[in-house]
């Protein structure tokens, strides 16, 4: 990124811890609850009557499954395989999916059975790359995301993750690394500052004694600092990503296992056999890529914006790990429904509409060690589920068209609590 683009981003994120400044100020004096806590297009498939294969649930010798809940005569979109399975029901049971079934053939006596008809029902989606905010946590699932990786941890943030996980809010999973550490000047609220590299394993310390399990990086970490913080969280068994500091050579902080890199640092401006080169040290190294693309739209930087597409264009062709993130949470950045504008630049990119579904759900799952539990229509999983009013895998802004999220046993409907 050059100087300007930083310069763009580091504004609007203040901005945008401002407005979470303000708004835990509201809860502070509102709620007790969170306050008390502290420190290429291919044809679509569509396979009639296919489901998972799972094993059949025999619910015969009950009387009834009275906290069940089936959703029945709804289009299932696998979006590991990128196919359609019509006319189908699922059954849940205590937050998971006990079975997969045609359409009309689940007997279970006592189920409550919401009028889902004719939905087309995805995996709950991932945003990768947000800020939440309490004010706006619900404004993810009304887009339905039911998962996301907050890249910036603060106080309040585990007492509200707790209360979503709980069913008493409204809002996504959240998986967040640690409040940022960065060298001088600090620029945002519960920064980690590290100036010497004799500091570096106490503050990642803290932040596991947090209950924190990787740390977030920042942009102006010396190269000692940064080498200390990489070998601490080693030492611990931490992970770290986050932004490539600007003292550090992305070569650097790719073979330093680090696990993202967020907004294409240290990939643009690179000769195209300089970029295949980082590519492929990516790929040998798992290293994840997170673009940020729709946040990175500075005004009038049409070759910036053009420079961004390619380098997506060549990490998608390259076979690098790529995470669609947002950003949101930040200034101007729209909760939930910039989503769906990062994937569009994703498809300016030729990035196909399946394989996006598949970042955003299973792929999304696999970083964040959570691919056993959510992110496929198959019985074990957790039902969280996005239902839309039309298919997915035919246009990208069908995403827009939400008609509720299932997700802790409940249908949510935009816009409702």
């Amino acid at each position: 990124m050059n100087s300007f683009s930083v310069r763009w981003i580091r504004a609007r994120v203040l901005l945008g811890w401002c407005a979470l400044l303000g708004s835990l100020v509201l809860l502070a004096c509102g709620s007790e609850t969170l306050t008390q806590q502290e420190p290429e297009e291919e044809e679509l498939e569509e396979i009639p009557g296919a489901q998972p294969e799972v094993e059949p649930v025999d619910l015969s010798q009950r009387d009834s499954v009275s906290d069940a809940i089936l959703l029945d005569s709804i289009h299932l979109v696998h979006t590991a395989e990128g196919v359609v399975s019509r006319d189908q029901a699922i059954l849940v049971e205590d937050g998971r999916i006990m079975r997969v079934a045609a359409a009309g053939s689940i007997d279970a006596p006592g189920a409550e059975r919401p009028d889902v008809s004719g939905a087309w029902v995805t995996p709950g989606l991932f945003d990768m790359h947000v800020h939440v905010r309490p004010d706006e946590a619900a404004a993810y699932v009304w887009s339905g995301i039911t998962t996301v990786r907050n890249m910036w941890g603060y106080p309040a943030l585990e007492a509200l993750a707790d209360s979503i996980e709980a069913g008493e809010r409204t809002g996504p999973r959240i998986h967040s690394l640690s409040s940022g550490i960065d060298g001088p000047p600090v620029y945002f609220p519960f920064t980690q500052l590290v100036e010497d590299p004799a500091q570096a394993d106490s503050v990642v310390g803290a932040m596991q004694a947090l209950g924190y399990s990787e740390i977030k990086v920042y942009e102006d970490l010396s190269s000692a600092v940064y080498d200390s913080l990489v070998a601490a969280t080693s030492r611990r068994g931490m992970t770290h990503a986050g932004h490539k500091p600007a003292s550090v050579p992305v070569e650097r902080v790719i073979r330093s296992g680090q696990r993202s890199i967020e907004h294409l640092g240290g990939f643009t401006g690179r000769s195209r056999s300089e970029l295949d080169r980082l590519i492929s040290l990516a790929v040998e190294n798992g290293t994840w890529l997170s673009p940020t693309l729709a946040v990175l739209q500075t005004p009038g930087d049409e070759s910036g914006r053009s420079a961004r597409r390619d380098v997506v264009a060549a990490l998608y062709a390259g076979g690098a790990r790529l995470l669609i993130g947002t950003d949101a949470g930040v200034d101007r950045t729209a909760v939930g429904t910039s989503l769906v504008d990062e994937m569009q630049f994703f498809a300016t990119a030729g990035v196909p509409i399946r394989r996006m579904l598949r970042m955003i759900t299973v792929e999304a799952a696999e970083y964040l060690g959570v691919d056993d539990d959510r992110g496929r229509l198959e019985s074990g999983y957790r039902a969280d589920l996005a239902l839309f009013d039309e298919n997915p895998l035919e246009d990208l802004e069908h995403l827009r068209s939400v008609r509720a999220v299932f997700m802790n046993e409940r249908l949510i409907t935009p816009g409702s609590d």
